[in-house]
């Protein structure tokens, strides 16, 4: 099996790239369960619910007015369309999308190292795993 390298990774907010600056990016989709158990039962039974899903991307603060128009752009509350594709926009590779809400952002400036961004998203909705 093939692996790739996150290098050729694609990651858009609302329709504009932030893939160039990005240093990690992590997504989970979370099943809720209840426990459905009664009576006599000797072993838990388990129900799903709703799926639930976030996302965590750590990138480079970028300076001046392209900065101040990204960090704008990725505000709190602020709802619209993830799009990542950890191979690259390539022909056959793989394209998620979600709806999604910034539910956090953090801007770290730590002396004599890289000033970084670090964004949340909650997806509000079911993420599209599809092709290019």
């Amino acid at each position: 099996m093939a692996g790739y390298v996150g290098k050729n990774a694609y990651i858009a907010w609302q329709g504009s790239e932030i893939t160039g600056d990005y240093r990690t990016m992590e997504w989970n989709e979370e099943a809720g369960v209840v426990d459905a158990s009664a009576g006599t039962d000797a072993y838990v039974l388990q129900l799903t619910t709703q799926v639930t899903g976030n996302a965590s991307l750590t990138m480079r603060a970028i300076s001046g007015t392209a900065g101040t128009a990204t960090w704008s752009a990725l505000a709190n509350n602020s709802e619209g369309t993830l799009e990542f594709a950890p191979e690259g926009t390539a022909t056959g590779n793989r394209k998620l999308q979600v709806n999604a809400i910034v539910s956090s952002r953090v801007d770290t400036m730590a002396y004599n190292q890289v000033a970084e961004w670090n964004i949340n998203w909650v997806f509000n909705g079911q993420v599209t795993d599809t092709q290019y």
